[in-house]
């Protein structure tokens, strides 16, 4: 395994980037769907996962994600499907998907990096253990990660298109660049994650991939768009032929000219 994803350490800087220069979506009225309450809950899932985490690491042993009381926490961090019962992204939803994606990656962080001292830099051995060992709940979690990435840079588009001209402040222009740049390298090392996987779980991360595809090749830089096709190029020959056809499905639509 070569490239985990381990960079969702960047992710606590990404938020405050975008709370920041995003500022007048924090105080836009909250859309009347489920969205916040959703994100809500995932955030007491995640902070009770911590929790066992911790307790587990104390106690000397490695979590047990596939049993309660964790497995029932992960699926409400990682609630697709309650994603998807939303309503389409609005610009408003910007508050609440930026808390849900930072309560998400921080729950994702429980598991790849167990046996990992906090504040360390994760090495090979202990990624490509914890992959081995719960792959299982990783595939949904990055499933989740993947889709809701792409609401968010759909909503963060729409924030960006509804602005006044006299508030794009530099500021602006600047986060919104480099939140763009950031949802690049972060599917890129998603990507590299799929490599490793089982074929039944790199479909599960691929397939999310290929019902988002529109708002990942509409919000990524050419240059990310292209590394991300090379990535793709290589996964048929890592995969069955169900991720293999989605694989070279999605090679051909990031590598087609927009």
């Amino acid at each position: 395994m070569r490239c985990p994803l381990s960079r969702t350490n960047a992710m606590p800087r990404i938020v405050k980037m975008l709370t920041l220069c995003f500022a007048l979506a924090l105080t836009a009225p909250a859309m009347a769907h489920d969205g916040p309450a959703a994100a809500a809950k995932a955030s007491e899932a995640a902070t009770k996962l911590q929790a066992y985490a911790d307790g587990a690491r104390h106690a000397g042993r490695r979590p047990d994600f596939a049993a309660a009381p964790a497995a029932e926490l992960l699926r409400a961090v990682f609630d697709a499907d309650r994603l998807a019962a939303l309503p389409a992204p609005a610009s408003a939803d910007l508050a609440w998907l930026m808390g849900w994606m930072e309560v998400a990656n921080r729950g994702y962080k429980q598991i790849i990096l167990v046996g990992v001292p906090a504040g360390q830099e994760p090495d090979e051995v202990a990624l490509a253990l914890n992959l081995q060992d719960y792959e299982d709940q990783i595939a949904p979690a990055l499933n989740f990660l993947v889709r809701a990435m792409a609401r968010q840079m759909d909503a963060m588009a729409m924030f960006a298109a509804e602005l006044p001209k006299k508030d794009m402040t530099p500021v602006r222009v600047a986060g919104f660049r480099g939140a763009r740049a950031f949802s690049g390298s972060y599917l890129q090392t998603v990507l590299c994650v799929a490599q490793a996987m089982k074929p039944g779980n790199a479909q599960i991360v691929l397939a999310a991939l290929r019902d988002t595809q529109a708002s990942w090749i509409a919000a990524l830089y050419p240059d990310d768009r292209t590394k991300v096709a090379a990535m793709l190029n290589v996964m048929p020959r890592q995969t069955d032929s169900d991720s293999g056809r989605t694989a070279e499905a999605l090679l051909a639509a990031f590598a087609a000219k927009p």
